[in-house]
């Protein structure tokens, strides 16, 4: 373990990976790693306030315990894209040519996923039900002992790259990606239901607030469902991810900044300076973490 330190480029902005941190307000920079242009962080995720995990380029995993952020050893140097655990000593993360990497509570270590697909998305719903999801229509399946390929068939003649993956439990879970259009499929615990929107910029994030109220980010905007059927309540922009602590409390960010939805209206509450912005997580309406990168 190491304890980081910032840097700032020439342009007066950090380089590299970023994390910002907001008390429920606009977010402000907590933590920069420095380095080239394009050394982007992807994910965060924490189990509570003071348990929080981020990952991204070349292996990077950082760790906030409460009081600063922290390196930890992964093994790997291949880009890890997304996070999530059951608990403080089950955490995974996955990555590019099918990496799946899991903290027990002492150290990271590689599992075997049997792909060489890249893993773009992971979520369960406990530490024997764990999804993760990427390119060429790959969806895999942790049942506690060994991960093995779902029985999803592609819609079209097309692979599909799935980006995110949530839901709210073992029976209701959403996976998002695209084939050249839009592609959602929900997974009811026995079979799979695919559908579109006519959405063509891609889907990259989602998030259930509960089973019938689930939001979606794209290449132009999001998609929020209540009760069935899909609208667009924002105007256009990229976003990346997608993060609620409850209906009222929504975040998305992506390449403008981040946007908030106070269950009335989303509005921009910080300005494309921030950098691009590539996951979000929160342990609550007043402690939220936003991870990204920002060029020289």
């Amino acid at each position: 373990m190491l304890a980081l330190a910032s840097c700032s480029g020439g342009n007066g902005f950090p380089t590299g990976g970023t994390i910002h941190h907001s008390d429920g307000t606009r977010p402000t920079l907590s933590f920069a790693t420095g380095g080239a242009n394009n050394r982007y962080l992807q994910a965060v995720w924490g189990q509570t306030a003071d348990d929080v995990w981020a990952v991204g380029f070349e292996g990077t995993i950082l760790h906030w315990e409460g009081n600063r952020w922290s390196r930890f050893g992964s093994g790997t140097t291949t880009m890890l894209y997304s996070v999530w655990g059951s608990g403080h000593d089950d955490v995974w993360a996955v990555g590019a040519a099918g990496s799946i990497l899991r903290w027990d509570g002492n150290a990271w270590a590689a599992v075997t996923s049997g792909t060489t697909a890249n893993l773009l998305g992971v979520w369960g719903s406990g530490p024997n039900d764990v999804w993760a999801v990427g390119d060429r229509s790959t969806l895999l399946h942790w049942d506690g002992t060994t991960w093995a390929a779902s029985s999803f068939v592609s819609p079209g003649s097309f692979y599909v790259t799935f980006y995110g993956v949530h839901g709210t439990g073992p029976n209701d879970m959403w996976v998002v990606g695209d084939d050249g259009d839009d592609v959602i499929v929900h997974w009811d615990g026995a079979s799979w239901a695919f559908t579109r929107t006519g959405d063509d910029r891609g889907l990259t994030g989602v998030w259930s607030v509960a089973p019938d109220d689930v939001w979606i980010t794209t290449g132009s905007g999001v998609l929020h469902s209540i009760g069935g059927g899909w609208s667009r309540p924002s105007a256009a922009e990229e976003l990346s991810a997608v993060w609620a602590s409850g209906p009222d409390d929504v975040w998305f960010v992506g390449d403008h900044g981040a946007v908030h939805f106070d269950g009335v209206a989303p509005s921009t509450i910080s300005p494309a300076s921030f950098g691009t912005l590539t996951g979000v997580w929160g342990s609550g309406p007043g402690d939220v973490w936003i991870v990204g990168g920002i060029e020289d």
